[in-house]
């Protein structure tokens, strides 16, 4: 099962990396009409923290699922090889 996890680790990774800027794109796509009327160092900041709240937990759930997936897989296939 090590192979496995491995494996799924290393997929999870690359897959981590993709989601993230993934999302940093999206968000400044986005909200641009935000970025654009940032004035000051308390608007920039009062952005950013909101944006990194909102990248916490949506990658929280995104790794939740992503492992949630991967052991359901494993742990089935190594039922069905038996």
């Amino acid at each position: 099962m090590l192979p496995y996890l491995k494996r799924v680790l290393r997929m999870y990774k690359w897959i981590s990396v993709i989601f993230l800027v993934g999302y940093v794109i999206y968000i400044i796509y986005d909200d641009y009409i935000f970025v654009d009327k940032i004035y000051s160092l308390s608007d920039l900041g009062t952005f950013l923290l909101i944006e990194f709240m909102y990248l916490f937990v949506y990658f929280l759930g995104f790794s939740f699922y992503y492992w949630l997936i991967s052991l359901l897989i494993i742990f089935g296939y190594r039922v069905v090889k038996r």
